[in-house]
């Protein structure tokens, strides 16, 4: 009991931690202005700045389910069409529902720990601190391993990584544009999600770095007294 409970605690707040760096980075404006400048990406798309940013706000808002559409026309050699075809709109149904999801994953792993938490803290009292430790370092094995395995394949063959990605994550096809014709890929080109996954990886490591060393605040402040 006192082990599981253990584990479960430092499990699920990792996990919780790895999610929300993954929503941190997706949804940094900051990167997307950057490589949308660095790759030229209105001109290869053949848009405007303002369309640009302003499709690149609507696929934000839709997938954090602030909107319900997508629904975006713009002007393009005096006539009036939609920025974005059905294809398109039907994929990011599907996105929308992975990051929904993985919302719902998120917060119910941080409840999860917190109340595992406060159950080994009522049954342990004093000594749960020092169970909590150990189960951090049964959690970091498992979890860590498992992301440094992914991160090793998405550094060594990123295009089959990401190919996988949505295999597993996606029951359909629609993920496979066209880049002459979609919009969408144009946007967000293969080197574009690889510096976002990047600096996912980058964000987890520095969390799981984060958190191990506010377990052990107590034992480091001991050691500098010393």
């Amino acid at each position: 009991m006192k082990r599981l409970l253990a584990l479960s605690i430092s499990f699920f707040t990792l996990l919780a931690l790895l999610l929300s760096s993954i929503h941190m980075v997706i949804f940094n404006p900051s990167y997307f202005e950057k490589k949308f400048t660095q790759n030229n990406t209105s001109e290869v798309v053949g848009v405007s700045e303002s369309d640009l940013y302003q499709a690149n706000q609507i696929l934000f808002e839709y997938v954090v389910d602030k909107r319900d559409n997508m629904d975006f026309n713009i002007v393009v050699n005096g006539f009036e069409e939609s920025y974005f075809n059905q294809r398109e709109k039907d994929h990011m149904v599907d996105v929308k529902a992975l990051y929904v999801n993985s919302v719902t994953v998120r917060n119910s792993a941080y409840s999860v720990a917190f109340f595992s938490f406060m159950l080994l803290f009522f049954v342990y009292k004093t000594k749960s601190f020092n169970v909590y430790r150990r189960g951090l370092y049964e959690a970091l094995t498992l979890m860590g391993s498992f992301i440094a395995a992914i991160a090793f394949y998405a550094m060594i063959d990123f295009d089959a990584f990401w190919t996988s990605f949505h295999q597993v994550f996606f029951t359909n096809d629609l993920w496979l544009l066209n880049p002459f014709t979609d919009r969408m890929i144009m946007m967000y080109t293969l080197d574009f999600f690889y510096g976002m996954v990047f600096n996912i990886f980058i964000l987890i490591a520095l969390s799981f770095i984060g958190y191990s060393i506010m377990l052990h605040l107590d034992l480091i402040k001991g050691k500098l007294k010393k």
